[in-house]
């Protein structure tokens, strides 16, 4: 398939300006080249599409999901109760709300087998619609640990590298380990680790040994600590919680520091706990503990938003890098609220529009280790593309509900009309 897309306004390569009246070339997919409207050739073998007076940027990567969850406050009720039918019909609607809401590339990490990649091999058969899709399958958790109704249950080391392998035998491109508990499971304890240093270690060492990366869910500074030194890659929430101190926090520079030296990406999840506080501002984690953790009182008060925003502005000082990731799925995280993530970059964090932008691009695809396929506008990458009738470098508001979407090159969404047949 050979197109041309033009547009008023594209996102240059460097996520700095607009290109103003240039057109993208695709072929077979892929950019083959970006140029000024005025040099295309006055006729080609090219089907032209003008998508307008619009603002053109690469389709959004979304790097935590949970395909089969709901996303409103009865998830739990539905993750633990539903059929696999029932989730298997969910998260195939998820999936498409979540690519005609932007999202061409999402990376889940915890759904069951059975449905991930069945959904995965439909997508990819031209089925139904979604994104790109790269999984972790089922989580790997203790007996009774977080999310053990959609995981794979492993408490010894050996039980853990075994699980392991299985997940890459079924197709798996990244593994999920559930290193704290979390508040989405009665009684698992978010403020402590669920496993020894010695087993994520081992997690970590299999993983590199297949050469598939290893992402940790982890609320527990305890369990932060044991992730940074055995080097997992990925690092999600790390909300330095700890039962021992006054706030329910425990921030570590010095395990802040170890995590920028050796270059582990953390995914701190703030666009959910933004969408959270403007659409249920009464929701409050559950505390399914069997103590009265005084670190839950203070995440119901105002000045938990003040605290964690320091803290990640320390981080990202100390040079850590952030992922951009929703945790869609999750109570009041909807398949189509992935732009919540550069809105907190933007409002919360205090970065500029552009990496806002970024933040859910570019550099979700580097982190994902995917930049030579995703992420930006440029010759050589997939043609997944994306547009809004207003500036989202001007407001990041604006980075929401796209107007038209293009997904390896095929128009999906077109002036806000979806697109049966290119």
């Amino acid at each position: 398939m050979k197109s041309i897309y033009k547009s008023k306004y594209i996102c240059s390569e460097k996520f700095d300006k607009w290109l103003i009246d240039h057109s993208i070339i695709v072929e077979n997919g892929s950019i083959i080249d970006v140029t000024p409207t005025s040099k295309l050739p006055e006729k080609t073998e090219f089907k032209i599409h003008d998508l307008g007076d619009v603002y053109l940027i690469p389709g959004l990567i979304e790097t935590h999901a949970h395909m089969h969850c709901a996303g409103t406050k009865d998830t739990f009720n539905l993750a633990t109760s539903e059929n696999n039918d029932s989730q298997l019909i969910r998260a195939a609607n998820n999936l498409s709300t979540a690519v005609y809401s932007g999202v061409t590339t999402l990376r889940d990490l915890g759904s069951k087998n059975e449905i991930a990649f069945s959904i995965k091999n439909s997508i990819e058969s031209n089925i139904i619609h979604g994104p790109k899709l790269i999984l972790s399958g089922t989580p790997i958790t203790t007996t009774a640990g977080h999310c053990h109704f959609f995981a794979t249950e492993a408490d010894t080391k050996e039980e853990v590298l075994k699980a392991i392998r299985r997940q890459i035998k079924l197709g798996a491109k990244i593994i999920k380990i559930m290193a704290s508990g979390g508040g989405f499971t009665p009684r698992s304890n978010r403020y402590k680790a669920q496993y020894t240093s010695e087993i994520i270690k081992a997690a970590v060492v299999e993983t590199e040994r297949l050469g598939i990366p290893i992402a940790a869910h982890a609320h527990a500074t305890e369990s932060i600590k044991q992730c940074v030194d055995a080097g997992v890659k990925h690092i999600i929430h790390s909300s330095w919680l700890s039962e021992n101190s006054e706030n329910g926090e425990d921030y570590d520079k010095e395990i802040t520091k170890k995590m920028a030296e050796k270059n582990i990406w953390v995914d701190p999840g703030g666009g959910l706990t933004l969408l959270r506080r403007e659409n249920a501002p009464d929701y409050q984690m559950p505390n399914w503990t069997d103590t009265d953790v005084s670190g839950d009182v203070s995440e119901k008060e105002p000045e938990h938003d003040k605290r964690r925003t320091e803290i990640l502005l320390d981080m990202h000082d100390k040079g850590v890098k952030f992922l951009g990731g929703l945790d869609v799925g999750m109570a009041h995280a909807h398949f189509d609220n992935t732009p919540a993530t550069a809105w907190f970059t933007v409002e919360n964090l205090g970065f500029s529009p552009w990496e806002g932008i970024q933040s859910i691009t570019s550099n979700n695809a580097e982190g994902l280790g995917i930049n030579n396929k995703v992420g930006n506008i440029k010759a050589g990458l997939n043609a997944d593309l994306i547009s809004f009738e207003k500036d989202p470098s001007i407001n990041i508001r604006n980075l929401n509900n796209p107007n038209s979407v293009i997904l390896d090159g095929k128009i999906l969404k077109f002036n806000h009309k979806l697109v049966v047949n290119d």
